[in-house]
């Protein structure tokens, strides 16, 4: 979740939330482990507005 966290500029909590809750696909060994791809997802288009309204309204954690 960490290297996650840094990748797609998210919080570790938020992405954990969206783990628990089952809006991200992960993995779980010795830690979390979420696919790049996903990650993309969330990013790219109206999916982040879905998850987080406050985030989409704000901007913050979409990658560029």
């Amino acid at each position: 979740i960490e290297d996650a966290s840094e990748y797609s500029g998210l919080s570790q909590r938020f992405l954990k939330r969206l783990v628990r809750d089952g809006r991200l696909p992960a993995v779980r060994d010795r830690a979390i482990k979420v696919r790049r791809a996903d990650l993309d997802d969330l990013a790219s288009g109206d999916s982040i507005a879905t998850l987080s309204p406050a985030l989409a309204k704000t901007g913050k954690g979409r990658v560029a």
